[in-house]
């Protein structure tokens, strides 16, 4: 893989992540705390939509496309017999974020579209959920690349 190429790569999944993580924290920070006070879940679901739909799902698809070109650098065939540490840390990033979508289908699919006040809870708990998880495939990647987890 060429260099350039590589480097466009990274920052695209960085990019990818720092969007999906940063919507998340949005929804947490903001408009959780502003449906709970206000008592109004509109801007919250409208909010959810586009973070958790269009742009989680943008971001997500980037992870995907940028982060399996990136699997060719320690090679598929070494990562689908689980030699290695960088085969364990590439399918753990793997298996969280088929979690993750999981989760967040889940969330836009069924719980936004019928979320009320009483389901608020629970629905902050399935976001937090989302960012731990989310943080954690950041911590494998870093690891990844920059060693420090091999």
């Amino acid at each position: 893989m060429h260099p350039y190429e590589y480097l466009t790569l990274v920052v695209l999944h960085i990019l990818g992540a720092a969007t999906w993580i940063g919507s998340l924290i949005s929804t947490l920070f903001g408009s959780i705390p502003h449906a709970r006070a206000s008592g109004d879940l509109t801007a919250l679901k409208h909010a959810g939509k586009i973070v958790v739909g269009r742009l989680g799902l943008a971001a997500l698809i980037l992870q995907v496309l940028t982060g399996v070109r990136l699997g060719t650098k320690f090679g598929w065939g070494v990562i689908l017999r689980f030699e290695g540490p960088a085969s364990h840390l590439v399918l753990s990033k793997i298996t969280l974020l088929v979690v993750i979508i999981l989760i967040g289908g889940h969330l836009y699919h069924k719980t936004l579209p019928r979320l009320s006040p009483e389901g608020l809870r629970s629905f902050a708990a399935a976001t937090w959920l989302l960012l731990v998880l989310s943080l954690l495939i950041a911590v494998a990647g870093a690891g990844l690349q920059t060693g420090a987890l091999l």
